[in-house]
């Protein structure tokens, strides 16, 4: 079944760490837009906050291999998606059923996770904030609490709304 997943949230949620494992159940094939962006060049900050025009822009840039993978594989993408039109923009796009999952936790608890990341450098308190605030305007899709909970058992909760393999 052709299919493909979204999960946003903000920063510290555990977005990267739930897709990743998600995507090694699945066999998806993943999209960081986090790294997209960061390669590309496209992940400053004007005005307070990345420009939806830049978001798109990652959009233009996935796409191709996107929908190539799309034909035989499960796709994953993760990212704060703090324009809905970004969200909307993949769902028009992409021939396929989606799936969106929105991760909420706490700020506190975010930013206790932002100072924990390994592998690279933390966001800081103001811009573990300041994304907070931005996915905080609006809920899309499934409403998946992560505060207390496994990586597992999250991932549990998000493959009981997803399509059993036939």
């Amino acid at each position: 079944m052709r299919y493909f997943i979204i999960i946003r949230g903000p920063a510290g949620v555990g977005k990267s760490t739930i897709s990743q494992n998600l995507s090694e159940r699945l066999k998806a094939y993943r999209v960081s837009f986090d790294k997209v962006m960061s390669d590309n060049g496209i992940d400053k900050v004007e005005g307070g906050c990345i420009q939806l025009n830049n978001f798109i822009k990652a959009d233009d840039i996935v796409l191709p291999e996107v929908l190539d993978k799309i034909a035989t594989q499960i796709v994953i993408f993760d990212g704060c998606f703090y324009y809905r039109d970004q969200i909307e923009d993949l769902l028009k796009r992409i021939p396929a059923k989606s799936y969106v999952f929105n991760l909420k936790a706490g700020i506190d608890e975010c930013i206790a996770r932002d100072t924990k990341r390994t592998g690279f450098e933390g966001l800081g308190n103001q811009r573990v904030k300041g994304v907070y605030q931005l996915v905080s305007r609006f809920d899309y899709g499934v409403n998946v609490e992560t505060s207390g909970r496994t990586v597992n058992e999250i991932v549990s909760e998000i493959l009981s709304y997803l399509p059993k393999k036939q």
